[in-house]
């Protein structure tokens, strides 16, 4: 398993733990250069990511960089024409990161292509792959159910879903043993809950629901010695997956995490005997504008 640099905050104050905003695109430089010094290829962005696409455009010296973008959710109204705007919109993400090729495209909400004009919004973005213009096609899920799904029905090869130490339902449900078994390139995000994992018990932004857990997994990571930020790398890395995105907020965090994440390699992860089932808890759309 690789990071993989999470880009929300480039574009739009993202997070519900996020104390910092929008970052400035000084910063924003300040990370990629850091994620290019570190070994740190794939960026991962959105076209409903605000400017993030944009001001990666002007940040990235793209060759060194594997990306993938997300594309618009599918508007309302009359099935081509909606369809046929996602399509121009990821040519404009094209244009807006400075690139003629991308790593991955995934759709952003899996309800666009498990829906009735899924088939053809999936002809349509697939041709992406046919000309060259994208390495990998996939989708971006929040549930087991919804990797089941559309996986069983399309020749995906890239796929990205929460997983995190109280989020554990890719695991428990066996999707991520059958997306595996599928041999797609298995992309893990929300790997700290929107920090909610990071954060002191009670703070702001955090759901008083959460509490109990976040307390439960900071003894964890006391009892063995490590931090809570050691303890959420570790349990992602010991999991059959290729890439965690890690959304950052500074370059000082950024090292930060970098740090923790080389330590981690030599550290086992403790056992974390309990999870969340219920996804009010934990889908961050339950109890965040931004998700």
């Amino acid at each position: 398993m690789k990071l993989g640099l999470g880009t929300a905050q480039f574009g739009f104050p993202y997070g519900v733990t996020n104390a910092v905003g929008q970052i400035s695109e000084e910063e924003g430089r300040r990370i990629v250069t850091a994620a290019d010094e570190n070994g740190v290829d794939i960026i991962d962005t959105a076209a409903g990511y605000g400017e993030s696409e944009a001001i990666l455009g002007r940040l990235l010296r793209a060759e060194r960089f594997k990306i993938v973008t997300k594309s618009l959710s599918l508007p309302t109204g009359n099935g081509a024409a909606a369809v046929e705007s996602v399509y121009v919109r990821f040519q404009k993400s094209l244009e807006y990161l400075g690139v003629e090729q991308l790593h991955g495209l995934l759709i952003h909400r899996a309800a666009d292509l498990l829906g009735p004009h899924g088939d053809r919004l999936f002809e349509r973005l697939s041709t992406c792959q046919s000309t060259g213009q994208i390495l990998r096609f996939g989708v971006s899920v929040y549930t087991p159910e919804e990797a089941f799904l559309a996986v069983e029905r399309y020749p995906l090869t890239l796929i990205q879903f929460p997983l995190n130490a109280l989020d554990q339902r890719m695991v428990a449900s066996g999707a991520l043993r059958f997306l595996r078994e599928r041999g797609l390139e298995l992309h893990a995000r929300s790997i700290f809950l929107q920090g909610a994992l990071l954060a002191e018990p009670g703070s702001g932004g955090v759901s008083a629901e959460l509490v109990p857990y976040i307390a439960g997994f900071r003894e964890i990571a006391s009892s063995a010695g490590m931090t809570p930020l050691e303890v959420a790398l570790a349990f992602v890395a010991g999991q059959d997956i290729d890439v965690a995105i890690v959304g950052i907020t500074s370059s000082a965090e950024f090292s930060e995490i970098l740090s923790a994440f080389n330590r981690g390699r030599q550290l086992e992860c403790p056992p974390i005997e309990f999870s969340i089932a219920d996804s009010k808890l934990i889908d961050p759309r339950c109890w965040s504008a931004r998700a």
